[in-house]
């Protein structure tokens, strides 16, 4: 593994950092934790896109054994679901437009997210990885 994704990997496994600067959302079945995802305001540390009052979705994570059991989704609806009761009108993210199988486009589009390519842009650590911009309108 690339030194670049060992730095992300921990980052995903320092939930109790992320979840003192952001919000956390957690999926579990039992004690079992299954997936998280990190919802971060315009100008706060993990937040990279979003502007004025939107709300990005950020380092979306689902354990490799609880893949394809709808776990991606939940968490999606349920950031969807608290940026409605906090009063966010959007949500936004970005995903590698190469990202292997189109599975996470298909994904975000199936619970509502829409391409909005004027705001891609290219990743800083590699100019050849284009980031595809989508947001949802909560």
């Amino acid at each position: 593994m690339a030194e670049e994704d060992d730095g992300y990997a921990l980052a995903l496994r320092d939930v109790g950092r992320r979840a003192a600067e952001a919000i956390v959302l957690v999926a579990r079945a039992g004690r079992e934790v299954l997936g998280t995802l990190t919802l971060a305001a315009a100008g706060t540390a993990y937040a990279d896109l979003a502007r004025e009052d939107e709300l990005e979705v950020r380092m979306l994570a689902v354990d490799p054994a609880a893949q394809r059991r709808g776990v991606a989704e939940a968490l999606l609806r349920a950031a969807q679901e608290w940026a409605a009761e906090q009063g966010y009108p959007r949500l936004v993210l970005s995903v590698l437009s190469v990202a292997g199988p189109a599975i996470p486009h298909r994904l975000y589009e199936r619970v509502g997210y829409r391409r909005n390519p004027g705001r891609d842009y290219v990743g800083s650590w590699d100019p050849t990885a284009v980031m595809w911009f989508y947001e949802l309108e909560v």
